[in-house]
């Protein structure tokens, strides 16, 4: 399917060619629309995105350092694959940086800080309520988003924010492989159902509570759900599809200082 940046389109919102079709590509492969693993073909992506070829290679080049995008050597560019070492990878290191970024935001929060987290926290209660939005939507995303990231935001430090924001991306393009196979994998009895609103609400009331230790394993402990189910819908999408081999568990033994 063609889609069209415009000159209109980039000017109203203030963006760039390149800013432009770095979105578009950035979510056709967290959405799974581009596959991992597919060649992203130079042609072919002009033609989708009616791009030029100057800021296509700027979008991916981009991409690539995000490592949502790989770059092979004289073969151009391909959607990263995604395996049990990708997803235990993010997991471990979304600890690290994410457990040093809320340290910081309860230690440096504010009021304003603190009325982020109620606010985003009661947008993705009422979200998780509304049975007509999935969470395999754009809409649902947008919501637990903000949520995970008003936690961090209290940390002024820009540089920590942007690496939580690039991991957390690479860890939502996991969940929605988890969430496109979650039906049919919890029906087969591999994974269970969540409880997805007390997660979220345990992990809030710790932090605004000053309670760091706790925050931090109830984030660990919601974390490791998610990669769990990832790894067994990919284990189980494997054996359904002839794809692979099954996947290896999510590591639990991280360090508490790290989760």
């Amino acid at each position: 399917m063609k889609r069209a940046v415009s000159d209109v389109a980039a000017s109203a919102a203030g963006e760039s060619f390149t800013d432009v079709v770095y979105g578009q590509l950035k979510a056709d492969i967290l959405w799974g629309r581009l596959s991992p693993g597919e060649a992203l073909r130079s042609e072919e992506l002009r033609r989708r995105y009616d791009i030029g070829i100057s800021p296509l290679r700027e979008a991916l080049t981009r991409l690539a350092s995000e490592q949502l995008v790989i770059r092979l050597p004289q073969k151009g560019f391909r959607v990263a694959t995604l395996d049990a070492a990708e997803v235990n990878d993010v997991l471990e290191t979304r600890l690290i940086v994410e457990g040093e970024a809320l340290r910081l935001s309860m230690a440096r929060g504010d009021i304003e800080w603190e009325s982020g987290i109620l606010v985003a926290s009661h947008a993705l209660g009422r979200a998780l309520q509304d049975t007509a939005l999935k969470p395999e939507t754009p809409e649902w995303s947008a919501v637990h988003r903000r949520f995970h990231l008003s936690l961090l935001s209290g940390c002024k430090s820009p540089t920590l924010l942007h690496f939580a924001e690039i991991l957390y991306d690479r860890a939502e393009r996991h969940r929605m492989v988890g969430e496109t196979w979650r039906a049919r994998v919890e029906s087969s009895g591999a994974v269970a159902g969540r409880n997805r609103a007390g997660e979220h609400e345990t992990i809030s009331q710790f932090v605004l509570a000053g309670d760091f230790n706790q925050a931090m394993e109830a984030l660990r402990r919601h974390y490791m759900l998610t990669a769990q189910s990832v790894l067994h819908v990919l284990g189980y999408k494997d054996s359904a599809t002839g794809e692979g081999t099954k996947a290896a568990p999510a590591k639990a033994g991280l360090r508490k200082g790290a989760a």
